[in-house]
């Protein structure tokens, strides 16, 4: 098991706070985490997938559950599905103000921040979880060329490795951004996607991107939008003393993870890597 740099500010906040959220991209793990810190926790720890039809089920009086266990630690693994939730979490936590009574796991920022924002302000703190960064890991070669999602990560072989991205990056296209309301062919998600991965590193081209995909450019930012919520890209403001500017001029985007950013470019090897023209941009 590969020890997290969040795993202590996690463990504080579970000291100091009732409610803790971990989000970040899918499988980059944030469910192994909450888990490791469960034999840690002083509490009676109960863990339910709100994707499992079984746990769904255990939770289908959840203002009657949550009575039944105020003094337990219950973790909810994939919040943003059952948004209904959030108002009985808000009165759960309201009847019961100890520290460390939930842990709420999503892997979708935009519904998870505007329904918590909505029922639980006051009530949580929110940690963001990425998968392995450079310092959390030995294989500094394996972390350059395939990156940090754990499943890609540990494989022995770069086959299996950018066979389980390009799943990743296909499941994201077909299922996750569609489940966020971004309504996109999934042809054109596809090609913007590839499109950001040729840029990665530079400064991002609004009206570029708009006349390659022959949308508007309000249509443009919509779908980034989506996609930086989704935690696959990252908008880095130009950098100025001067706040005015700081919003008004360009950021430079990247793909978050490099595994991802190198399935997108069709790099699958250390050798593709090191004679690639986007080696610099990959080191960025």
């Amino acid at each position: 098991m590969i020890n997290r740099n969040k795993k202590i500010s996690l463990i504080r906040s579970l000291r100091n706070f009732v409610s803790v959220g971990i989000i970040g991209p899918r499988q980059c793990g944030k469910t192994s985490l909450a888990k490791q810190i469960i034999d840690i926790n002083d509490k009676n720890t109960i863990y339910l997938d709100l994707e499992s039809e079984r746990d769904l089920a255990v939770v289908s009086s959840p203002e009657l559950y949550f009575d039944e266990h105020l003094n337990d630690c219950i973790i909810l693994d994939e919040i943003q599905v059952r948004p209904s939730l959030f108002p009985v979490l808000r009165s759960s936590i309201d009847k019961n103000r100890v520290p460390g009574r939930f842990i709420l796991l999503g892997s979708s920022s935009p519904n998870l921040l505007r329904n918590s924002n909505e029922s639980l302000a006051g009530r949580i703190v929110y940690h963001e979880l990425s998968p392995f960064n450079i310092t959390e890991v030995e294989h500094i070669a394996n972390h350059r060329l395939l990156g940090g999602y754990p499943e890609c990560y540990l494989q022995r072989d770069e086959g299996p490795a950018f066979e389980w991205l390009d799943n990743y990056i296909d499941s994201y296209i077909n299922r996750e951004l569609p489940a966020l309301g971004l309504n996109v062919s999934s042809i054109s998600l596809r090609k913007l996607l590839k499109m950001i991965a040729h840029l990665h590193g530079n400064i991002l081209n609004i009206e570029q991107l708009s006349g390659s995909l022959g949308i508007s450019a309000s249509s443009v930012r919509n779908y980034l939008d989506f996609i930086e919520g989704a935690f696959l890209i990252k908008r880095l403001p130009s950098f100025h003393i001067n706040l005015k500017k700081r919003l008004i001029k360009s950021p430079k985007i990247y793909v978050r993870d490099v595994g991802v950013l190198h399935s997108l470019l069709g790099i699958t090897s250390l050798q593709d890597y090191e004679f690639s023209p986007y080696l610099g941009h990959s080191w960025e």
